[in-house]
């Protein structure tokens, strides 16, 4: 695996060098001063990622250059967590150069301790605190380090699983997909806005809410009011008159001055697993277990899961499987920027066993009465069907019960289904836009061949212009007419591409205000389902269907997009752009007469008080004495013969509107 990964890291170095190498022969021979200067404004303003392939140029060159060394190892600290060597290998260079640079025991440190190297971290985040030039922007930053380093070295050997293994890699808005439906004992849901307070709109944060036994409970994260204490986990209760309780913050140790996200409860109610920055965190969000302790009517202080599940980066979501052997989280610690992976590991036995032991959902009732003042005697929770499991088949308890189960488990379908919808949705839209940035691709391409084919065409007409042979002349006014019609098909294509990629903008707006409805409908379907309130829930999903069908009108130009790619769609030139090679060649061919003629100046306006003297080439002086003038009679003067302006006649743009574009 090992040796993989060196390979993997090497192919990327390669490919990022010749996809560099590419860009700058395209950019027109960059210099290398122009690539430093870059690359060092990049870096500056810590955009890591977009100076990296500029560094690996650098140092493929100068590969004992320790600022070189240094600023790719960061770069690739930012850019690639899948090598978690790389960063190491050019970052120790840099120190074996003798590298100046103030903060590179700080990187080296973050490297560590990011490899999960907590001993090698930790001992360079202290040689960097105890310097005399510490960067104070870093200072919180090590010691906030130093303790999850201290933190993974003291639960190096907690293991909570026995193995994992990948899944697939989601976006951050959607990797709740990697949960499959099937497999977990609840509903993984997008937090309704019922539950989003002002700030949490505000900061358009992306949480999920587990809905499980007991169903009158709902636990969440939010911002809360104030944001004070970071995100929080919020409890709240359904009362008997259908609306739900005001939230409640959890009180004790669960909450921390950092944040908390991701609560997810099993047993009854009476564990919960979450996310957390505080705590004994190794570093990001880690995921903890806590129990309620009935006796004391409080929740006992989290136990870290460990370091098989836990890392320095965003691990978050446990949940565990139906079978309780197995379970879900996701991380990013192998993942880009924006991106998540979902894991599914192996359970120790000793959490097998321990998660199979539940406690009676009767005593939870007594923590929910005793950590709330709200009462749920009076409601048909899950708590009043429990005490019905052992009813008679035929009694009207048994049978009121049933009917809930099926209605609750239909009105969690829909939910489901709708929750679809807004995954269709958000994917039509990405596939919208992709459209649209394709065409816009095209309207670029096709108006850079236009401008230098109108830098072509003009060059060919001043050649033209010095031109005296005629058969000559015919040639290349011959070429100029079928440039002429290259340069009108490219602009067709730009003008098409650009109509059809204008449309679609429109599309993708209208898709979007469709996307929010369709999310405000959720909440309600996740409302309804959570309720077990089947018929309101049946009524809403027909009216969001209905919607959906009606707004389902939208043109699909997948097969334009295509042809105009490919230069398919042909269009017809107007007679009228190309009748400048006709005019052109009958100005040659009156060349030699026009070239004899003499340029007359304009006549003056002649009175008869006037004497008149006109010199022709200075043969006869005509005076008035000898000119008889007739003052009725207008005097007409040649005109004189203009010089052809051939930039000018050669090609002049047409103002086409994107109806008029005629396709073959």
């Amino acid at each position: 695996m090992k040796i993989l990964r060196k390979i993997t890291g090497s192919v990327l170095a390669v490919f990022i060098l010749f996809a560099v190498a590419n860009s700058t022969t395209a950019q027109g021979n960059v210099s290398e001063q122009d690539i430093i200067r870059k690359a060092a404004g990049l870096f500056g303003n810590e955009k890591f990622i977009e100076a990296l392939p500029m560094y690996a140029q650098l140092v493929s060159v100068h590969s004992e250059n320790a600022e070189y060394n240094f600023c790719y190892g960061v770069c690739a600290l930012y850019a690639n967590r899948k090598d978690k060597e790389q960063a190491l290998r050019f970052l120790n260079k840099a120190a074996t150069l003798n590298s100046s640079e103030p903060d590179l025991n700080f990187y080296l440190a973050l490297a560590y301790y990011q490899k999960e190297d907590y001993s090698s971290g930790l001992k360079y985040f202290t040689t960097y605190l105890s310097s005399s030039n510490v960067n104070e922007k870093f200072r919180q930053k090590a010691l906030d380090e130093v303790n999850a380093c201290l933190n993974g070295m003291t639960l190096m050997n907690e293991k909570w699983f026995t193995s994992i293994s990948e899944g697939k890699e989601f976006s951050n808005d959607n990797f709740s997909r990697g949960y499959p439906a099937t497999d977990i004992s609840g509903d993984l849901i997008l937090k309704p806005d019922i539950f989003q307070t002002e700030i949490d709109k505000q900061k358009k944060e992306h949480s999920y809410v587990f809905l499980t036994e007991p169903r009158g409970v709902v636990y969440y994260a939010s911002y809360g009011q104030n944001e004070s204490t970071g995100k929080d986990i919020y409890k709240t209760i359904l009362n008997s008159d259908g609306n739900w309780s005001t939230p409640i913050k959890l009180e004790g140790v669960i909450n921390t001055s950092l944040d908390e996200d991701f609560p997810v409860m099993t047993n009854n109610g009476n564990t919960i697993y979450f996310s957390s920055k505080g705590h004994n965190s190794l570093g990001g969000y880690d995921i903890f277990k806590s129990d309620y302790n009935m006796a004391e009517h409080r929740w006992n202080n989290p136990v870290n899961l460990g370091s098989d599940i836990n890392s320095p980066f965003d691990d978050m979501l446990y949940i565990a499987d139906k079978s309780s052997q197995m379970a879900y989280f996701s991380s990013n610690r192998t993942s880009g920027e924006g991106a998540i992976m979902v894991y599914k590991g192996t359970l120790k036995q000793s959490q097998i066993e321990e998660q199979q032991i539940e406690t009676p959902l009767a005593e939870n009732k007594n923590q929910v009465e005793a950590s709330t003042s709200f009462t749920m005697a009076k409601t048909e929770t899950v708590n009043k069907d429990q005490s019905q499991v052992n009813a008679p088949s035929n009694s009207e308890a048994y049978q009121r019960r049933q009917q809930m189960l099926a209605d609750r488990t239909k009105a969690r379908k829909l939910a489901d289904s709708t929750f679809l919808f807004v995954a269709n949705t958000k994917d039509y839209i990405r596939d919208l836009t992709n459209k649209r940035n394709r065409l816009r691709n095209i309207v670029n391409s096709e108006n850079i061949s236009v401008d230098e084919l109108k830098k072509e065409f003009n060059t060919l007409l001043r050649t033209v212009d010095e031109m005296n042979d005629n058969s000559e002349v015919k040639t290349e006014l011959a070429k100029a007419v079928d440039m002429k019609k290259e340069i009108f098909q490219h602009d067709a294509i730009s003008r098409q591409a650009n109509f059809v990629a204008n449309i679609l903008d429109e599309q993708i707006r209208i898709k979007n205000r469709e996307l929010e409805k369709l999310k405000e409908s959720a909440s309600k379907m996740q409302l309804y389902s959570a309720n077990g309130n089947y018929p309101s829930s049946r009524e809403h999903f027909t009216d969001i269907k209905q919607n959906l069908e009606n707004a389902d009108t939208l043109t699909d130009f997948s097969s334009e997009i295509v042809a105009l790619a490919a230069n398919e769609i042909k269009y017809s030139i107007p007679e009228s752009e190309l009748a400048f090679a006709d005019e052109i060649l009958k100005q040659k061919e009156n060349g030699s007469l026009m070239a004899q003629q003499t340029t007359i100046a304009p006549a003056p306006v002649i009175k008869q008080t006037q004497e008149i003297a006109y010199n022709d080439n200075g043969n006869t002086e005509i005076t008035d004495e000898n000119l008889e003038i007739n003052s009725s009679v207008d005097v007409v003067v040649p005109k004189q013969v203009n010089e052809v302006q051939y930039n000018e006649l050669a090609y002049s743009e047409t103002e086409m509107s994107d109806e008029s574009l005629e396709i073959n």
